[in-house]
């Protein structure tokens, strides 16, 4: 959606504008980038990074899809 110029905005990870950027290439000199805003101009919100973190159990037995 973002890649076809459908929205203005969206939350995520740094990572995510390669994704639109190689499905639309035009776009990429029209996106940036900035904090999520906070209660006040000078605070910004904090970083972040929940949910999108994976990982696989010490004891699991699917070991190979840590690698």
């Amino acid at each position: 959606v973002f890649a076809k110029g459908k929205t203005g905005a969206f939350i995520g990870m740094g990572w995510e504008a390669g994704i639109a950027i190689k499905a639309n290439p035009a776009i990429e000199k029209e996106i940036g980038y900035f904090t999520i805003p906070g209660a006040t101009a000078d605070k910004p919100e904090g970083v972040f990074l929940g949910g999108s973190n994976l990982a696989v159990a010490e004891g699991s037995k699917k070991q190979d899809l840590a690698k």
